[in-house]
């Protein structure tokens, strides 16, 4: 292969590759998990445009995840870690990257998670207003609750119950 037909065709893959990944970028879009979503993100983004080298003593470079497929599927298994140990650790490397710039970020906005006991949770949930739906469903349940437990009370007091209670049955 020339190195004109070399460029081309790396133009072409960085090309399709771009188109590649802004189509992942548009399905990462609906995960409201933003841990996850960059975590995909940076995942896709290396496998897509991680060269390795063709072999040794060439100069040509190819797209890494293809040269991990090409050489498990032709060589076999053992051949794995010509390739897939520097993929590994570009994501290795990636992710500790991100998860530095993530701690950095969220402590320069101030939401660094803290450890909160479930007793100051509980004192700082605000209590429904007085003329709000939530506290007119409490106050409807509780009157609910009340003549249920009134109906209980008096059909146990009449005569027939009681006397049934007696007999045993």
């Amino acid at each position: 292969m020339g190195s004109d037909e070399y460029v081309t065709a790396w133009v072409f893959y960085v090309v399709g590759g771009i188109g590649l990944f802004g189509s992942w970028w548009w399905l990462t879009l609906r995960l409201k998990d933003s841990t996850l979503r960059s975590f995909l993100r940076i995942t896709m983004f290396i496998l897509i445009f991680f060269p390795y080298s063709v072999g040794e003593g060439y100069g040509e470079l190819a797209p890494g995840v293809l040269m991990l497929l090409l050489e498990v599927l032709f060589e076999g298994s053992e051949s794995f870690s010509r390739v897939g140990t520097p993929l590994l650790r570009v994501l290795s490397i990636s992710f500790l990257t991100w998860l530095v710039y993530e701690y950095v970020r969220r402590k320069r906005k101030g939401i660094v998670a803290t450890v909160v006991a479930p007793e100051a949770q509980a004192a700082e949930v605000p209590e429904e207003p007085e003329g709000s739906e939530a506290a007119e469903e409490v106050e409807a349940s509780e009157v609910l609750e009340d003549s249920i437990t009134t109906e209980t009370t008096e059909l146990a007091e009449t005569p027939d119950v009681v006397e049934q209670e007696k007999n045993g049955s």
